[in-house]
């Protein structure tokens, strides 16, 4: 007679370990992005020095400002325009309020909208320019050829264009905000016009500050930042050929959108959490 073994039922757990899986595995992966880019940022220095890496910054840092500029001032014109309709109508809901319109688009544009599509703009254009560019040089061998001829890959190709990125940023976004308070403007004085430049400049200029204005700054940097490290780290480590330039283009979209938001709100807590800095007295 044959014998047969039987194995003791598997207790269920509520979560299969497979639940938890994507989380894991994401924060393994920013655990891998910030040690690479702290790595990338530790040879500063050196690409500082070199006449060669300064080169590198300067096209990359012209690049960036000549390409993607267009993309994030065409993106901050729209989100401050959409934030001005909302405001005048959501306002003239509550009873003939629209004349604090000029406070909605002080506070909507300079300290959510414009940072988050500002960071949008960069992930969408450098991040994944930087996986095809960075993903495609990797395929072709041309990082293990600058590894061969002594040139250091990492600082050459990485570190430079995070420098760059430093250096064009700032910038870029005083022009992307300042295209999203014309916008709000245009949306007021012309497409609406009920509202009088007087009022609305009255009140737009009262909720504006130096403060709100800096933090602003901060959170857009930090946002791009951010995403161009996603965008080189992705782009440096390709495997798979054009498949997996794919797939890293579109890993850099869904964990750059996904750091901009998380991000976004840890620093709207920081910068406005405990003190909402208005001009309202007590």
């Amino acid at each position: 007679m044959a014998t047969t073994s039987a194995r003791p039922p598997q207790q269920l757990s509520p979560l299969p370990g497979r639940f938890w899986a994507p989380g894991l595995d994401l924060f393994d992966v920013l655990g891998q992005i910030v040690l690479f880019a702290v790595r990338a940022l530790s040879y500063v220095p050196m690409v500082m020095r070199s006449a060669r890496f300064r080169r590198e910054i300067w096209w990359y840092a012209a690049f960036l400002a000549v390409f993607s500029t267009p993309v994030a001032l065409v993106m901050t014109y729209f989100s401050g325009s959409e934030c001005s309709v909302e405001a005048y109508y959501s306002l003239h809901q509550l009873g003939g309020a629209e004349s604090l319109a000029g406070v909605f688009n002080a506070l909507c544009d300079m300290r959510e909208i414009t940072p988050l599509f500002f960071g949008f703009a960069i992930g969408a254009k450098v991040g994944c320019g930087l996986v095809a560019e960075l993903g495609t040089m990797r395929i072709n061998e041309e990082i293990d050829a600058l590894e061969t001829m002594g040139v250091p890959s990492i600082p050459f190709l990485v570190t430079t264009r995070m420098v760059a990125a430093l250096l064009v940023l700032p910038v870029m976004y005083v022009l992307a905000l300042a295209t999203s308070f014309f916008a709000s403007w245009v949306v007021q004085h012309f497409q609406i016009g009920l509202v009088s430049n007087g009022v609305y400049f009255s009140y737009f200029w009262r909720f504006t500050n130096l403060t709100d204005f800096g933090y602003s700054v901060i959170k857009a940097v930090i946002f791009a930042f951010l995403t161009i490290c996603v965008g080189v780290y992705y782009g440096y480590h390709v495997t798979g050929g054009a498949v997996g330039i794919g797939r890293a283009v579109a890993k850099t979209m869904a964990v750059s959108l996904v750091l901009t938001v998380v991000v976004n709100a840890i620093l709207t807590q920081i910068f406005w959490g405990q003190n909402p800095n208005l001009p309202i007295p007590s």
